[in-house]
């Protein structure tokens, strides 16, 4: 299995028809197939190492967004799904969902509070949202767009009416977790990535990026 996801690129995206999409894209290689993923979903692939545009069928099953992707593929792996092969797919917003029963008549609304940064404790200042109290059954919430990678906190506490800012019932605390893409490795002016030179002993890089661990 030869897989790259480097080095390709989406140049333009648009409706060729009612479920057809038409990708045109850029790349480095000029010796492999390309495919195109949608999540983690081979959708589209290449017929000709020298083809730079995919037209594909895609039906998406919900309103939730998904991310394309390409892939650089060796020669005649074009229809070969390798995504469960990758890696977890970036994420940094989340929506919670969660019910209400038997709650009493002068339940008011939910404080929704969180950390302030990956692997922080829920600051009970940090106040995101207060959605008010409908009745018993289904709430759901999203997130904003989380601050990097990590561990990310939130409690969401029942309130009554009281004043000023009514009783605090049993808080839920939830756990997510954000992967943030980091930035894209620069290329030099020959096209390369990195240019190492050692004649002999051992050499340890250090790579890391802006996203957190």
């Amino acid at each position: 299995m030869s897989v790259l996801l480097d080095g390709v690129w989406i140049k333009s995206i648009g409706w060729s028809g009612r479920r057809s999409l038409l990708i045109e894209f850029g790349t480095i290689y000029t010796d492999r197939l390309h495919q195109l993923y949608a999540g983690r979903c081979l959708i589209g692939h290449t017929r000709h190492i020298a083809e730079r545009r995919i037209t594909c069928q895609f039906n998406p099953e919900s309103g939730t967004p998904v991310t394309l992707m390409l892939a650089a593929v060796s020669d005649g792996e074009g229809s070969i799904d390798y995504g469960d092969k990758f890696g977890r797919l970036p994420a940094n917003r989340y929506v919670l969902n969660w019910m209400a029963s038997f709650y009493p008549a002068d339940a008011d609304h939910f404080e929704i509070t969180g950390s302030t940064e990956p692997g922080g404790e829920v600051d009970p200042e940090n106040v995101l949202e207060r959605l008010h109290f409908t009745g018993d059954g289904d709430y759901s919430w999203e997130t904003p767009y989380l601050d990097g990678s990590g561990y990310h906190k939130f409690k969401i506490t029942p309130r009554d009416n009281c004043e000023p800012a009514g009783n605090a019932g049993t808080a839920t605390e939830v756990t997510v977790y954000s992967l943030l893409p980091p930035d894209d490795v620069a290329f030099q002016e020959d096209g390369s990535r990195f240019l190492l030179s050692e004649d002999s002993g051992v050499v340890t890089i250090d790579f890391s990026y802006g996203g957190g661990s």
